[in-house]
């Protein structure tokens, strides 16, 4: 055990290191070694899972509470679990591996619908002062099936890891079904689904190459299937990922800063009601961030515009939700 411990210690100090070098350059961490990338899965599942959990479950954040209500289907819906038609939600996660954003949506998903669960029972009881479960409705209010694309340059290294992550999170989130729930509960864990793809958010930059990036992928096939994602999601996550890449993600044009690679894609062609998520270990990215979003007509807040830091959540971020579309070049 103490070998092991050693051996973890030296991997965990050599990928902090390296991150921290990318953070200071602006440029992508290395995740080519692959002992290293299951000692960072293991030592950051708790933190990075938690900070976007409690980030969405801000109390007086109204893009968050925005995200809270995209997650639960309405009892107006009134829609079977197993029925193939129920709508679902599409998350694109951006520089996600090893599949961190789905943990935490799922289980905010889920912490949703317990709570909406709780309430129908108490009303029930009273009113009648007893509880039955043939009592109508009490499995009208249910959560969303999620499905989690995540695009990440190292995608081949972070696949075995992000499919042993979800069979793992599939096993545990079992013994979190209540004994007297339905079906549905546990059908909803089993539909909830994460793919790893390709993707590098550098691409269309200025510094970026234009056929080939340094994987060997051609960039046109990689910003198809990454810009088809993000004009069809729901949330789009940038977790850690926006400081280290910031070199190749901020250009210059007759003096005034402007976002390069994926990001202004991203702010001109994402759905109306698309909501941003980006979580970082500073905010220097946020202003520009700000000033251009806001003209694609996206609302936008910040770390820097709440009274209170989240207890237990991330230091910086940013939040942006698509209220209508607009593009100033037109």
């Amino acid at each position: 055990v103490k070998e092991h411990m050693l051996e973890v210690e030296d991997h965990q100090s050599i990928w902090q290191e390296a991150l921290n070098t990318a953070v200071r350059k602006g440029e992508p961490a290395d995740f080519s070694n692959h002992r290293d990338n299951q000692v960072y899965a293991q030592f950051k599942l708790l933190s990075r899972t938690r900070y976007l959990h409690h980030l969405i479950l801000d109390h007086d954040n109204e893009i968050a509470q925005k995200i809270r209500r995209k997650l639960i289907l309405s009892p107006s819906c009134n829609i079977d679990c197993n029925n193939k038609s129920t709508p679902v939600i599409q998350v694109c996660s951006i520089g996600g591996g090893p599949g961190y954003d789905h943990l935490a949506i799922c289980l905010v998903s889920w912490y949703l619908y317990q709570i909406q669960l709780t309430r129908q029972r108490q009303e029930i009881l009273s009113k009648d002062g007893e509880f039955e479960e043939k009592d109508k409705g009490l499995t009208d209010w249910l959560p969303k099936p999620i499905f989690t694309k995540i695009f990440d340059l190292y995608h081949e290294e972070w696949k075995d890891i992000m499919e042993q992550l979800q069979l793992c999170f599939q096993q545990e989130t079992n013994t979190m079904t209540p004994a007297d729930s339905t079906n549905c509960d546990w059908d909803w864990w089993k539909t909830n689904q994460m793919t790893m793809h390709f993707g590098d958010l550098r691409c269309g930059s200025s510094r970026g190459k234009n056929e080939n990036n340094d994987n060997g992928h051609d960039d046109n096939n990689n910003s198809r299937e990454m810009k088809s994602c993000i004009c069809s999601a729901d949330i789009i996550v940038f977790s850690f990922v926006l400081h280290e890449n910031s070199s190749f993600l901020l250009a210059e044009d007759e003096g005034e800063q402007k976002l390069s690679g994926i990001l202004q894609f991203m702010l001109e062609s994402a759905k109306t009601g698309a909501i941003i998520i980006c979580m970082d270990s500073g905010n220097s990215l946020w202003p520009v961030f700000r000033e251009i979003a806001v003209q694609y007509g996206w609302s936008f807040m910040s770390d820097a515009q709440k009274n209170h830091k989240i207890i237990l959540g991330p230091k910086s971020f940013c939040l942006m939700e698509r209220v209508r579309l607009c593009n100033p070049q037109q």
